[in-house]
């Protein structure tokens, strides 16, 4: 069973013999089961068919053409003596699926020479710059493009270790993409600007690299006249935005909404404890309280509770290692009861 290389679509035609298909399609939980199955010992001794919901067979004979779209896995058995005509081609209608397929082969170790996304980043910013016709239905897809080379040009800029730093850049094709970050900045502007009407926070200016992009991916506000580059690029934040402060988005990564083009890697497990509450007679009243501006008293009751969440995730690391992520919040709820009656809580 196997994935065609950077989630690339195949078409194959039979001029004599025939082909036997085995495929499954690449839903979520099937893609995971392929990933284990590649990167385990099970490859050699379990078939992946009884790891995944459903299995179609799929034969063809001489004459027939099949085209076989992203990311679906297949296994192929040629019965007799065949000859065919087959190939394997990108597209752009479902990109977002070819870079599943691409972080399957990153973690399964496919030979980098398979990985295409920078090429795709490349021809797909000079046709914006160039003003060619786009059709709208793979504009989304094109976002999804755009978000991964970002993240692969911060991969680069950053202070990571050598190791990190080589493996990213070493995706890139020098002879066509000679600045990787200048590059995804300018598809994301030129994105935004197709379909926001507006630049965002990195548009390109003309520098002295000669490439009319910063260099450090900074951009001058037209209205404002200041420079990014100088202040920092901030995230712009949506219009539900006022969640920001709640205590459900603060304990939770998941939360989301808050920035745009950033989505938070979601813990594997979040359990909630609510802790025991203890009571206190006679306790002297914060300073707080004549902030508040309420009740004359001076001491008072104290009732305290101490709520836990503690969050896991998996992550890779380097070479491939698992590093296990432990998040522990403890909040705590006071609630000051005056002797004259008056209640003020504080968290």
């Amino acid at each position: 069973m196997h994935v065609d290389f950077a989630g690339s679509s195949v078409f194959y035609h039979v001029l004599k013999g025939s082909k036997v298909f085995y495929f499954i399609r690449p839903t979520k939980a099937n893609l995971n089961a392929y990933e284990k199955w590649c990167g385990s010992e099970l490859q050699s001794s379990t078939w992946l068919g009884d790891l995944v919901d459903e299995v179609v067979k799929v034969e063809l004979q001489q004459g027939n053409t099949m085209f076989i779209p992203t990311g679906w896995i297949h296994a192929v058995y040629t019965p007799i003596d065949s000859l065919v005509i087959g190939g394997n081609f990108l597209h752009s209608y479902n990109i977002s699926t070819q870079l599943k397929v691409r972080d399957i082969e990153i973690k399964t170790r496919v030979p980098k020479k398979f990985r295409m996304c920078w090429y795709v980043g490349e021809a797909y910013t000079r046709a914006l710059r160039n003003k060619e016709e786009i059709c709208p239905r793979i504009l989304p897809e094109l976002r999804s493009l755009s978000d991964f080379l970002i993240s692969e040009a911060r991969l680069i800029e950053s202070t990571a270790n050598d190791s990190t730093k080589k493996e990213t850049r070493d995706m890139v094709p020098p002879d066509k993409v000679p600045d990787a970050p200048a590059l995804a900045r300018e598809l994301r502007w030129r994105l935004r600007l197709l379909l926001d009407g507006e630049s965002g926070d990195e548009k390109p200016t003309k520098q002295a690299n000669g490439h009319g992009i910063a260099a450090n991916g900074g951009a001058r506000n037209k209205r404002s006249g200041s420079s990014n580059a100088a202040a920092g690029n901030k995230r712009k934040r949506l219009a539900n935005d006022e969640r920001a402060g709640s205590q459900e988005t603060m304990l939770s990564d998941s939360a989301g909404g808050i920035f745009r083009n950033y989505t938070p890697r979601p813990w594997e497990s979040v359990k909630k404890t609510e802790g025991a509450v203890s009571r206190r007679s006679a306790v002297p009243l914060p300073e707080d309280w004549e902030v508040v501006g309420v009740g004359s008293s001076r001491v008072g009751e104290l009732e305290t509770r101490r709520d836990s969440v503690v969050k896991v995730r998996r992550v890779e690391g380097e070479k491939g290692k698992v590093i296990l992520e432990r998040e522990t919040i403890v909040r705590t709820k006071e609630v000051w009861c005056a002797e004259d009656g008056d209640v003020m809580q504080m968290e």
